[in-house]
C-alpha cells in the first residue's frame, strides 16, 4: 500500500483521455509507488534520481536510483545542463564467497556504460558500453533545495 501518499497530501493524479498510450506506460510501472520512492528520497537526502529505459520486452520503464550512490554531472555554464550521471554500487560476489564487486555506470547523452572497479574506487575497468535512444541523459534529477 502507498503510504506515502497520505503522509504528504493527496498523490499524483494522472488523468487524461487522450493519451492511452501513456497511462499504458504508467500503470506497467506502478506509478504510484515509484512516486512515492521518488519523493521519499526527495525528503530525505534532497535529492532523488529516476532512470528512463527500455525493458527486455521492449517497454519504457522507469525506476528510481538510490541517491546515496548518484552523482550528478552539470557543465560550467550559467544553465548548468546535465552532462552525466554517475551511479555506483556494491554486490556480493557469487563466484567468491565472502568478496564482493563493485561496479559504477556512467549515464551520458548517449551511451550507458558500465565499470568495475577495485575496492578502493581507484581503477575502473570498462566492461559494457550500450547506446540508448533518448539523446540526452536518460536520469530526471530532482532537488528540494
Amino acid at each position: 500500500m502507498n503510504y506515502l501518499g497520505y503522509l504528504c497530501g493527496i498523490p499524483v493524479a494522472y488523468n487524461n483521455d487522450k493519451f492511452e498510450e501513456i497511462k499504458d506506460i504508467l500503470l506497467y510501472n506502478d506509478v504510484a509507488t515509484e512516486d512515492s520512492e521518488y519523493l521519499k528520497d526527495a525528503l530525505i537526502y534532497g535529492r532523488a534520481f529516476e532512470i528512463c529505459f527500455v525493458d527486455s520486452d521492449g517497454k519504457q520503464r522507469f525506476k528510481t536510483f538510490d541517491p546515496r550512490g548518484t552523482i550528478p554531472v552539470y557543465d560550467d555554464t550559467l544553465e548548468q545542463e546535465l552532462q552525466a550521471v554517475i551511479r555506483f554500487w556494491v554486490e556480493d560476489d557469487l563466484d567468491l564467497a565472502g568478496s564482493q564487486k563493485y561496479y559504477c555506470e556512467v549515464y551520458d547523452k548517449y551511451f550507458v556504460r558500465r565499470y568495475l572497479s577495485n575496492s578502493g574506487w581507484s581503477s575502473f575497468q570498462l566492461i559494457e558500453e550500450t547506446p540508448h535512444f533518448h539523446s540526452q541523459v536518460p536520469v530526471s534529477v530532482f532537488n528540494l533545495n
